[in-house]
């Protein structure tokens, strides 16, 4: 699930996000209503892959930094006898910092506070994300979206570090770095089980 961003590293204007990236078949799913957001008039649906940005980061978090990350995720989707789900809720927007644009997607049902992520790359931690299904632009319309059918709830996701940047009119660019698994959800009492 990659982007094409170029060769260089650190490309001008770029954005770089960590994300939580969800299993393929809970993405095509989020694909298929990305279409049909596209097919309503919302030509930004296409411009962010369907992932979920966790945090806005001044460089790319290292493999160990990602390693701790999944963990923590996968131990917030078994708090209070969660059984490792995440959830896709109502649909809501996110602005991303320093650009004119804002995603559009299903929030994810955890909340992520300062010491869920590695501290010293945050610059800022969104704690209700979304998954990005479309790029709103300040003059899109929200009226005329059509309603996010059911589905596409998941235990198995990645995490991964993101780079994201405008290429001029409108359009972005993106490439999604090597993906970390979360670790494998435990039943209280069993021996885990590959979600």
């Amino acid at each position: 699930m990659r982007g094409s961003m170029g060769r260089r590293r650190g490309a001008k204007g770029a954005l770089y996000l960590a994300v939580l990236v969800p299993h393929r078949d809970s993405r095509k799913i989020l694909r298929e209503w990305s279409a049909e957001l596209f097919a309503s008039g919302l030509w930004g649906a296409w411009s962010f892959p369907q992932v979920s940005p966790l945090a806005w980061l001044s460089s790319p978090l290292a493999g160990a930094e990602l390693k701790d990350l999944a963990r923590r995720l996968r131990e917030l989707t078994l708090a209070g006898g969660r059984d490792g789900t995440l959830r896709l809720g109502a649909d809501a927007v996110l602005p991303l910092p320093g650009l004119p644009v804002s995603l559009y997607g299903p929030r994810l049902d955890i909340a992520l506070g300062p010491g869920d992520l590695p501290g010293e790359k945050i610059r800022e931690i969104f704690p209700a994300p979304l998954v990005g299904c479309a790029a709103l632009g300040p003059d899109d319309p929200r009226e005329i979206l059509p309603p996010r059918r059911r589905g596409g709830d998941f235990r198995a996701a990645a995490v991964a570090n993101m780079a994201y940047r405008p290429i001029g009119a409108g359009s972005y660019a993106w490439r999604i770095g090597e993906p970390r698994w979360l670790p494998r959800a435990r039943k209280p009492g069993g021996t885990g089980e590959r979600p």
